[in-house]
């Protein structure tokens, strides 16, 4: 919902603290002419979402909208 992300995608991931997870956000697409920063998105979700739900960290990277991950 935030207004410079048009797409993103969220993993989570586990952090080894007690079988928590962490959450990383992909961001797939911003909108047009938007500049945004990691630490933006972060206190943005960290408004809206318990403090363990917020992503700790932000991919402005992107992948496919099909992408899989697989576990080794």
């Amino acid at each position: 919902m935030h207004r410079a992300v048009l797409e993103a995608a969220v993993v989570g991931r586990p952090d080894g603290h007690g079988g928590g997870n962490t959450y990383l956000v992909h961001l797939l697409e911003s909108k047009d002419g938007s500049n945004v920063t990691s630490d933006e998105i972060i206190r943005y979700c960290c408004d809206l979402l318990p403090r363990y739900m917020a992503p700790r960290t932000v991919d402005f990277r992107g992948f496919a909208k099909n992408f899989t991950l697989e576990r080794s």
